[in-house]
């Protein structure tokens, strides 16, 4: 019966402007759900754009356990087929009325990372040494290198029950798009300890 398991959780979104304070998944105003519990988060957004969310509760310790992600709000346009600069898109970023948001392919690239020593700590059941932490493995897509250049699913954990994981790859094949083509990158860092730029690498082989 590790009592680390029994910790409740919360959800705490970044960009969702005036929620209830009861959706705001902070403890101090809001409350963690226990295990086996349920709850149903409420917001009513009206402004299309890419947010991102983490558990609050110990959230140093949940965030490194991968309890992060990132949300798409979609336009009310989407689907719509609108003309741009001689271009037609049906996909599109922001509800911009005349289609000049318009784009043709999106990928998602949610940064994050962790402390290795933490994660045995813990592992360990032992005492967390939170002022501590230093992350020491960074992760795209919850992946880390060289998952983060596989295009497939990773295998499932023995102790996951056949579960395949990170199904969201982080490789970007630029070759794949064709010229003119626009794309939507939708990045995002909830890091605890570390901040993170991301920088174009390309090589030519012969």
């Amino acid at each position: 019966m590790r009592p680390d398991l029994f910790d409740p959780h919360s959800v705490h979104f970044h960009g969702f402007p005036n929620q209830a304070p009861v959706f705001d998944g902070m403890p101090d105003g809001s409350f963690g759900v226990n295990m086996g519990s349920s709850l149903t988060y409420f917001y009513n957004v009206t402004e299309p754009g890419t947010y991102l969310y983490h558990c609050h509760v110990e959230a140093a310790e949940h965030m490194q356990m991968g309890m992060l992600g990132q949300i798409y709000v979609r336009p009310a346009q989407d689907g719509t087929l609108k003309t741009f600069n001689g271009k037609n898109y049906t996909r599109f970023v922001y509800n911009d009325g005349d289609g000049s948001t318009g784009y043709n392919k999106s990928y998602a690239l949610q940064l994050s990372s962790f402390d290795h020593v933490f994660h045995e700590v813990h592992l360990g059941v032992q005492p967390l040494p939170f002022a501590n932490m230093k992350d020491t493995y960074a992760m795209i897509n919850g992946r880390g290198y060289p998952d983060t250049v596989n295009p497939n699913p990773l295998p499932a954990p023995a102790e996951n029950g056949g579960i395949p994981s990170q199904n969201t790859s982080a490789l970007i094949q630029l070759n794949r798009a064709t010229e003119g083509e626009k794309l939507l990158l939708r990045l995002t860092n909830l890091s605890v300890t570390n901040y993170y730029t991301v920088g174009r690498w390309a090589c030519r082989c012969e």
